[in-house]
């Protein structure tokens, strides 16, 4: 009984091994397919230096890290069979980025990456040739995208506003902190935070917010 058992395993370990060899043959053999990605940003009017800030403005943005993706995922695609193709489009200052995603990236692309404000990011995803298009927004945290001005075709990469004071709410709640004061040199996004603070409930963490 213990031969013929053992002379089962064989052949099926045998069966198995062919398998595999067949399976990667068949895949080696098979053409890869190309998707193409195309990265939409513009260059911003460099701001007034700060004291927390360095490089006021990075000039490629989330280019670096498109970059590295796309080698990361090419090496992947060695064995899915896939190869990944990125493009950049860096418009200038006073360029428009609408007429560049219809001439140059509108039809010839499978994916858009946009690095750009909200107003142009929605101009983007509104145009005709985008709405069977899968645009991954890389730049924007405002809420009111991914509510009143949501688009179907928008794909958000960033936590919105009201995550991240969800989470530093948290954070506060946690570490027991409940006295304390803003501060920032960017008064804009200081009262952004500060006003969905103040839509939550009263604990804490709001009461944290609102010392002055």
């Amino acid at each position: 009984m213990y031969p013929k058992t053992r002379w089962l395993h064989t052949l099926a370990a045998l069966f198995m091994l062919f398998s595999a060899f067949s399976t990667a043959i068949i895949a080696a053999n098979k053409p890869k397919q190309t998707i193409t990605i195309a990265f939409l940003t513009q260059l911003q009017k460099a701001g007034a230096p700060t004291s927390n800030s360095i490089d006021p403005v990075i000039l490629n943005k989330g280019l670096p890290g498109a970059e590295l993706a796309i080698e990361d995922n090419n090496t992947t695609g060695e064995y899915t069979r896939q190869k990944f193709v990125l493009k950049a489009f860096v418009v200038p200052q006073e360029g428009n980025v609408v007429e560049v995603f219809n001439q140059q990236i509108a039809k010839k692309f499978d994916y858009l990456v946009v690095s750009l404000p909200p107003e142009s990011t929605l101009s983007i995803a509104d145009q005709e040739a985008a709405k069977n298009m899968l645009v991954f927004d890389a730049a924007t945290i405002d809420d009111d995208l991914r509510n009143v001005n949501c688009r179907a075709n928008l794909f958000y990469l960033l936590p919105s506003r009201a995550m991240r004071a969800d989470a530093l709410a948290q954070y506060l709640m946690k570490k027991r902190w409940t006295n304390g004061f803003w501060s920032s040199v960017t008064p804009v996004k200081t009262h952004a935070m500060q006003k969905l603070f103040a839509g939550r409930p009263s604990d804490s963490a709001s009461s944290w917010c609102r010392k002055k």
